[in-house]
C-alpha cells in the first residue's frame, strides 16, 4: 500500500511540473490581484490541455494590468500599493511598472525591480490599461482619474516608456501626458481608462486562417508610417487622439489650433485598433454598444475610402456607416460592456462584457469598419470578466475573470474557428489564484 502511495504522490508531482516547448505548446501568463502573484500555464497547440508551468515570486504590490512584448520574451504588470491588510504582502509604495523575463522554459521570472512611476505634481497616480506599439519600442500605460490626500480630484494621464535591451524601461521625457485644454467645449476632469496604439506593420498571415485580403494583398506599410495612440475618456465620453513622436513623446492630434476629440457614447472605456491599420473600436459601457472609426492615415495601403473621400485631416477618426452598434443584451438587459480585442488578422470582434459574463461576437466588415453579430453571438465567460488575450495563430482565446471561488481565480478558454470566428468554449477553465486581473498570450 506505501509503494502505491508513494507512486501516486510521484505522480501528482510530475503532472503539476509540466514541460513547455515553443513548438508544440502556447503559453498563458496571469496575474492575480488578490494573491499578488503571477503565474504561467502551458497550453498544447493540439489539444488545448493546460499545464501549470510555475509561479514566480510575490509581486511587490497588486497588479491591475498586464502586457507582453511582440517577441513574447518579457511581460511588464502594472502594479499599486496594497489596497488590504498591511503586512499581508511586500508592497511598493507608489504605482510602478514591474518587468518578466519569459524564460525559453515557459517559467516567468522577476526582472529587475520594479520602476516607479513618475506622478503629477501633488497627485496619485492609477493605472488601469497597457499597450506596447507593434515595434516594441514603447509601453503606454492609461491612468485613470484619482484624488490627491485632499480628496481633490487629479486628471487622468498617459504614461509611456521607453524599453531598452533587456527589457529594461525608462519614462520617457514629459511623462506622464495630460489631455490638453480644448478650445471650445467644456472639459470635466478627464478618466483615462483605456489607449490602443496604430501598427506600423501588418501581422503575419496564418495559413490555417482566413487571409484578410484588405491588407494581406497590398503592399507592406511604409517605414514613414506614423503612429497614433488613441485614449478613451469615461467622463467626457470620446476618444483622445495624439500623434506619437520618435522619442515617445505625445502630441495631440490636431495641434495646436485644431484640437479635436472624437465622440463616442455613455461611459467610454474600453479600445481596439484594427492590426490592418484602419479601424478602432471603441467600447460605451452604459449605453451598452460600440462605436466604430475609420482610421484616416494616408500612408496605409487599406485605409477605409472615405478618409480619401472627405481628405480629413492625418489620425483624424471618422465613425463608420451604422456606429454605434448595439450589443445584445437579451431579456438580462445590459451587458456593460468593458475591454475588447480584434483577432490578429482583423476579421472578428470580440467584447467583454462585464454585467452579462459574456464575450459579444461580431465579423468586421472588410469595406467600411461595420460590425455584424456572428451566428453565435455570444459566449458565456467566467464571474465578472476583465481581460482578453487571442493567440497569434488565431486559434485560441482566454479570458480573466476577476472572480474567486473558494480561493480560486478562473480564466476561461476558448478554441477559435479562423473561418467563422465561432468560439467554442474549452473545459472547465484555467485555474488560477484568486482575483486574476488580466491575461496574456504567447
Amino acid at each position: 500500500m506505501l509503494a502505491i502511495v508513494i507512486v501516486l504522490a510521484i505522480a501528482m508531482l510530475l503532472a503539476c511540473n509540466s514541460t513547455y516547448s515553443a513548438s508544440s505548446d502556447g503559453l498563458v501568463i496571469v496575474p492575480s490581484f488578490g494573491s499578488a502573484a503571477v503565474q504561467s500555464f502551458s497550453f498544447n497547440l493540439t489539444n488545448g490541455h493546460v499545464s501549470t508551468v510555475n509561479s514566480a515570486p510575490p509581486i511587490l504590490g497588486q497588479p491591475t494590468a498586464m502586457v507582453l512584448d511582440p517577441s513574447g520574451t518579457y511581460a511588464y504588470a502594472a502594479i499599486v500599493p496594497n489596497l488590504g491588510s498591511s503586512g499581508v504582502f511586500r508592497s511598493v509604495t507608489e504605482s510602478s511598472i514591474a518587468t518578466y523575463a519569459i524564460n525559453s522554459d515557459g517559467t516567468v521570472a522577476a526582472a529587475g525591480t520594479p520602476i516607479t512611476m513618475l506622478t503629477l505634481a501633488g497627485g496619485a497616480i492609477y493605472p488601469v490599461a497597457m499597450t506596447i506599439d507593434s515595434a516594441g519600442q514603447f509601453l503606454f500605460v492609461a491612468d485613470q482619474q484619482t484624488n490627491d490626500s485632499s480628496g481633490n480630484a487629479v486628471p487622468g494621464t498617459i504614461s509611456v516608456f521607453s524599453i531598452g535591451s533587456g527589457g529594461t524601461l525608462t519614462e520617457v521625457t514629459g511623462s506622464p501626458f495630460t489631455v490638453p485644454s480644448l478650445l471650445t467645449g467644456p472639459v470635466t476632469i478627464p478618466n483615462l481608462v483605456g489607449l490602443a496604439v496604430t501598427p506600423t506593420k501588418y501581422p503575419v498571415l496564418n495559413t490555417q486562417a482566413v487571409q484578410n485580403a484588405e491588407c494581406s494583398l497590398v503592399q507592406q506599410l511604409p517605414p514613414s508610417t506614423p503612429e497614433y495612440l488613441y485614449v478613451t475618456d469615461a467622463n467626457n465620453n470620446w476618444v483622445w487622439g495624439f500623434t506619437v513622436q520618435s522619442t515617445g513623446a505625445l502630441q495631440p492630434i490636431g495641434y495646436p489650433n485644431n484640437l479635436v476629440t472624437f465622440p463616442a457614447n455613455s461611459v467610454t472605456t474600453g479600445v481596439a485598433v484594427d492590426p490592418c491599420n484602419r479601424f478602432v473600436f471603441v467600447t460605451n459601457n452604459l449605453s451598452n454598444n460600440v462605436s466604430a472609426y475609420a482610421i484616416c492615415n494616408s500612408t496605409s495601403p487599406a485605409r477605409p475610402a472615405i478618409c480619401d473621400t472627405n481628405q480629413y485631416p492625418e489620425g483624424y477618426l471618422v465613425q463608420v456607416p451604422g456606429s454605434p452598434f448595439a450589443l445584445g443584451g437579451g431579456p438580462s438587459g445590459p451587458n456593460g460592456p468593458t475591454v475588447l480585442a480584434v483577432d490578429p488578422l482583423a476579421n472578428y470582434l470580440y467584447v467583454v462584457d462585464k454585467q452579462s459574463n459574456s464575450l459579444s461576437c461580431f465579423r468586421i466588415t472588410q469595406v467600411n469598419g461595420g460590425l455584424a453579430p456572428l451566428t453565435t453571438a455570444t459566449v458565456v465567460t467566467g464571474i465578472n470578466p476583465s481581460a482578453i488575450a487571442i493567440r497569434a495563430d488565431d486559434n485560441w482565446v482566454f479570458v480573466s475573470n476577476n472572480e474567486t471561488s473558494n480561493g480560486f481565480g478562473v480564466v476561461s478558454q476558448y478554441e477559435l474557428a479562423p473561418e467563422t470566428g465561432i468560439l467554442t468554449p474549452f473545459g472547465t477553465g484555467i485555474e488560477t489564484d484568486n482575483f486574476p486581473t488580466a491575461v496574456v498570450v504567447k
